[in-house]
């Protein structure tokens, strides 16, 4: 069964964005060794970035991300914000409610945490997906550049969505025989993840293009 409330990242921590600046500078075996003090302005908690970045018990990033990382910074932030959103499913769920399957919508500084709000403002407002005013009560957005940016990088996008569900107990069907889940881009349509960008699911399904392999 998946359950998403494993998805539970603290994101009231200032600045995670700058998650995108640690995969830029250093490849997926090293990340979570310059969370803090390597690079100039970034301060995270190396936690919070594992979570983000879906690393393993044993502190392993999935190498998807050393993909990631050959594209170029504006892809890179775009793609972490990605990663920031389905860390938490409240964050999933409220962009899920706001958008109702559109590109475009509306969330509220009431429907969330003071800090989890201002922070988020301030991310989609960087990849361009909102304006960014201080003192402001709702965040009207547009998911339009944000898929637009992450065209080229669609089967990547199917990578990340697989390391999420995985932590939710998704039984990929490419590796379990025995009481297998539904398969990736079914999952995802089911669990709503295509309206979080404002795609239809026939359109996520192509983004992410994925192409299921023979169970081992």
């Amino acid at each position: 069964m998946v359950e998403l409330d494993n998805l539970r990242v603290s994101l009231t921590k200032n600045g995670y964005l700058k998650v995108a600046e640690i995969v830029a500078a250093y490849p997926s075996d090293t990340m979570l060794d310059h969370c803090s003090g390597d690079i100039h302005g970034v301060n995270l908690v190396r936690s919070q970035v594992a979570n983000i970045l879906c690393a393993d018990t044993t502190g392993m990033v999935p190498a998807f991300w050393d993909e990631v990382r050959q594209h170029d910074r504006p892809t890179i932030r775009a793609f972490v914000l990605v990663a920031i959103i389905f860390a938490h499913k409240r964050l999933i769920a409220a962009i899920q409610e706001a958008g109702q399957g559109s590109p475009t919508g509306t969330l509220f500084r009431d429907d969330m945490n003071e800090k989890e709000y201002t922070n988020l403002q301030f991310a989609m407002a960087t990849i361009g997906l909102c304006a960014y005013a201080r003192g402001t009560d709702q965040i009207n957005y547009d998911m339009t550049a944000l898929t637009s940016q992450l065209r080229p990088a669609g089967i990547l996008v199917g990578d990340l969505l697989r390391a999420k569900l995985r932590r939710c107990g998704w039984r990929d069907p490419d590796e379990f025989r025995v009481a297998p889940d539904l398969p990736l881009d079914e999952q995802c349509v089911q669990e709503g993840f295509h309206k979080v960008f404002g795609l239809t699911a026939e359109d996520f399904r192509k983004w992410i293009d994925w192409r299921p392999q023979q169970p081992r």
